[in-house]
């Protein structure tokens, strides 16, 4: 009951607040791919033990929903996210671990049926 209430919720949030993105891993794009975007906030220390908080873009994905050419697949580092906005620009965004060595999304929910994708912007907006 629990599950299916999580579900439901899910739903809504991406109706309310999804995005339309699209996947690409080498050559192929997977388009029309709905997201709901997200922020991580974390802190780094320099060698000089000098603090600084930092931010991902996260992007979170069903996992039915993230494929490269047809098939469902783990979002992997170097995969690109692009966002296109109602004006026609753009913004794209490549999977990245926060810390080197680490994957480079976690499951969002208890069930494990959506990532959270972490993301840094590597296009600057138009």
């Amino acid at each position: 009951m629990f599950r299916n209430a999580i579900a439901a919720a899910g739903r809504v949030l991406q109706t309310v607040a999804g995005i339309t993105v699209s996947i690409t891993r080498g050559a192929q794009t997977t388009s029309n791919v709905v997201a709901i975007p997200g922020r991580t906030q974390f802190t780094v220390e320099d060698s000089e033990g000098q603090r600084s908080r930092r931010h991902v873009r996260d992007f979170l994905i069903d996992a039915a929903d993230y494929q490269i050419g047809g098939t469902a697949t783990e979002p992997a580092s170097g995969d690109e996210i692009t966002e296109t906005f109602p004006d026609g620009t753009t913004r794209t965004f490549e999977v990245t671990p926060i810390v080197p060595g680490d994957h480079a999304w976690r499951w969002s929910d208890e069930a494990a049926t959506r990532y959270r994708i972490h993301t840094i912007e590597i296009t600057a907006p138009e």
